[in-house]
């Protein structure tokens, strides 16, 4: 992803959530500067472990300024906004933050809509006019309807998914140049948009881009590899569990929907790559998982026993790393170390 930025020439700025550790925070971010978060806790951690340039990406409340002041004192940090209350509350603080505008190019998650060109208009006015000195940055996107359906999920699926990287590209850059001519701004307005699946395929119409921010890739998932935003020999985060009961026609191994996770039932919860992959979960409960083969098999009974290990790509991995109080970290086969992620909020 750092050489798909360079060979843009637009910076990255990855997101910490799916990992939310200090290790695998500075693969993505070499220098320890330019990083997304999703929680105040996560601002924390990564301020405190070292890194700066900061963006919380999602829009902030009240309750929570005192945090974020304390974080700003000492990093830069910028924040999301897409209401004109937001900008009360920001005012309220005393604090000259940076800000970015949300819009939305189809995701409808906390976005702007992008065609909504009077309502931004009205929070850039107000912004530009608080008394507080916050400093307008840009425009931010999230494109997270690239992660497209179960059954968009066929041999078009880069197609679509090129079709609306272009799209996105398209809309901000309208909405940016309307800005710019209704301001009179005296400088280019930043654009930003990003998802793992997004960035998987990348358009040479990013390059109109100041930065991307995708975020899974630093482990991938089974999701993504449906999506074809990689193979399964990069998928980086594994549940590895243990057979703890045999039968004719299935196993049980002691990792349930607490180690796994419930997402994407669709996908049978995950990809099960060891001992063979011919086999897929098709159920759990809370601590236990039951798994069947594909193929005909007379009597699972002579190919298992209790104890054999089981290998597992989760379909999500930002959902399964979340379930987790630390991870082992493995290099060529090796064990390295244990490391522990941020938790909480």
């Amino acid at each position: 992803m750092i050489e798909t930025a360079k060979e843009l020439e637009v910076y990255l700025r990855p997101h910490m959530k799916t990992h939310k550790t200090l290790e695998i925070g500075e693969m993505m971010a070499p220098s320890k500067s330019k990083i997304s978060v999703s929680t105040l806790a996560e601002l924390e951690f990564f301020a405190d472990g070292g890194f700066d340039d900061i963006l919380l990406a999602i829009p902030i409340t009240k309750d929570k300024l005192t945090r974020l002041k304390f974080v700003h004192e000492r990093k830069n940090i910028s924040i999301l906004i897409n209401t004109v209350e937001a900008i009360d509350i920001l005012d309220s603080s005393d604090r000259p933050f940076n800000v970015l505008i949300e819009v939305s190019t189809g995701y409808e998650r906390t976005g702007i809509y992008v065609e909504e060109y009077q309502k931004i208009a009205k929070i850039l006015e107000k912004l530009l006019a608080s008394p507080n000195r916050l400093t307008f940055k840009g425009l931010y996107n999230h494109c997270g309807h690239t992660y497209l359906g179960e059954k968009e999920r066929d041999e078009t699926k880069r197609t679509k998914i090129e079709a609306m990287n272009r799209e996105t590209v398209s809309k901000l850059v309208e909405l940016r140049d309307y800005l710019e001519r209704q301001f009179e701004s005296s400088a280019p307005i930043f654009i930003g948009t990003g998802s793992t699946p997004g960035c998987g395929y990348p358009v040479d119409e990013f390059k109109q881009l100041d930065e991307l921010h995708p975020g899974n890739y630093c482990f991938y998932d089974y999701c993504q590899e449906t999506l074809g935003s990689c193979r399964t020999t990069d998928i980086a985060a594994f549940v590895l569990s243990r057979v703890n009961s045999v039968f004719e026609d299935y196993i049980v191994i002691d990792a349930g929907f607490l180690a796994i996770s419930k997402d994407s039932p669709e996908l049978n919860f995950g990809k099960v790559l060891a001992p063979n992959d011919d086999m897929f979960i098709t159920g759990m409960s809370q601590e236990a998982g039951k798994l069947k083969m594909k193929s005909e098999e007379t009597d699972l009974r002579t190919r298992f026993k209790v104890g054999d290990y089981v290998k597992i790509a989760p379909a999500h991995s930002c959902f399964t790393a979340a379930l987790h109080p630390e991870f082992a970290l493995f290099e060529n086969g090796k064990f390295i170390k244990k490391i522990s992620p941020c938790r909480g909020w």
